[in-house]
């Protein structure tokens, strides 16, 4: 089987503008195509590319949620709250990481998350890596 990469995201709201703004201001997004009379906008973050489709009379589903990845969870938050942005308390997952919750204007959930490293971390990364061992034995990829 062919190895597919995942291109795009595609988050299809009613007003587009001020969702595009939202996350370019809020989460330093940058524009890497806008196109009006397709009121179609598509933004960057570092590998992961989002769209945002405006134009869409359809309510907001919750099933699209994005996840960020950031250094120093803390410090994340506490810019947004200061930037007016609702952001949950830390919440600690028994998977290994810490995260907070929020929504973008049109309702999309946000999760913001960091790694836990120690201990139960490095377990986690030995087991994931002896499990891509053994798929690769079975001609996975």
């Amino acid at each position: 089987m062919a190895v597919l990469e995942l291109f795009v995201v595609e988050l299809r709201v009613k007003d587009r503008a001020p969702i595009e703004e939202w996350y370019r201001l809020h989460f330093g997004m940058q524009l890497l195509l806008e196109d009006r009379a397709g009121d179609y906008s598509l933004l960057r973050s570092g590998t992961m590319r989002v769209a945002i489709k405006g134009g869409r009379d359809e309510a907001v589903s919750g099933s699209t949620a994005l996840m960020f990845r950031a250094d120093g969870l803390s410090l994340v938050r506490e810019q947004l709250i200061a930037q007016g942005i609702e952001v949950s308390e830390i919440e600690e997952s028994r998977e290994g990481y810490r995260t907070v919750r929020l929504a973008d204007p049109a309702g999309n959930p946000i999760q913001i998350f960091e790694m836990i490293f120690g201990s139960r971390e490095e377990e986690r990364v030995r087991s994931t890596e002896e499990r891509n061992s053994e798929d690769t034995a079975r001609g996975l990829p």
